[in-house]
């Protein structure tokens, strides 16, 4: 129930995004769309206090950007996001690793210089992933944890790897926000620094949900930097 409210949510606020991008475009703005190629590392771990360590990941991917009206921006983002995390129990260790496609819908608000292109960003991102590869290494596993029975390539005397997204481990699919801050350098150069809070429990044997931090550079491709 909790979940389903979450999902509701998030695609209430994808809706209300692109709603807006519809109405603002045709009333208040007349700046052309932007595009570019970003870039970002991230630190990544779930939401569970015990036992669990957290891991640097990688992000990348393309991104468009539209000025809606006064200083608010729309911004679509499509991604290649890898993240795990590590987690250490009295006897089996865990190493989790995840390659996940990301599509992110981004509101920003932005202060500044918009003639130089230059100044503070605020950024509410609805995001939804979905997990397409990974493997989970499993360290010293006694007998009686058999939720990774299934797809086990053995890697020596005391481990055994399994697919992350294999059934009966974790889920494929998240959603959830990305709380931003960054700064606008020109029309081309943004700098980000966020907080991820995932939604969806990300295994049927557990409630661990994903957080993380992150940090991204993105490059625009700008043909005319003045705006209108």
């Amino acid at each position: 129930m909790k979940n389903t409210f979450f999902l509701l949510l998030f695609l209430a606020s994808c809706f209300l995004s692109f709603a807006q991008m519809e109405v603002s475009t045709v009333k208040e703005s007349r700046d052309p769309w932007k595009f570019g190629v970003g870039i970002g590392a991230t630190y990544d771990w779930v939401n569970q206090p015990r036992y669990i360590d957290k891991v640097f990941g990688l992000k990348a991917g393309v991104s468009g950007e539209k000025h809606l009206v006064y200083n608010l921006y729309f911004r679509p983002t499509f991604n290649l996001w890898k993240k795990g995390y590590e987690a250490n129990y009295t006897n089996a260790s865990v190493k989790v690793d995840g390659f996940f496609l990301d599509f992110e819908a981004t509101l920003e608000l932005k202060f500044g210089d918009e003639r130089l292109g230059r100044g503070l960003v605020f950024s509410l991102t609805p995001f939804l992933t979905y997990g397409v590869a990974g493997n989970t290494k499993i360290y010293n596993e006694n007998s009686s944890s058999e939720d990774y029975d299934k797809n086990i390539e053995y890697t020596g005397s005391s481990s055994k790897t399994v697919k992350t997204f294999a059934d009966g481990n974790l889920h494929k699919e998240d959603v959830g926000y990305i709380f931003g801050v960054g700064y606008d350098i020109n029309h081309s150069w943004e700098f980000t620094a966020s907080y991820t809070m995932g939604f969806v429990n990300i295994g049927r044997w557990n409630n661990y949900r994903w957080r993380g931090w992150g940090f991204g550079i993105t490059y625009f491709f700008v043909s005319d930097k003045k705006r209108h």
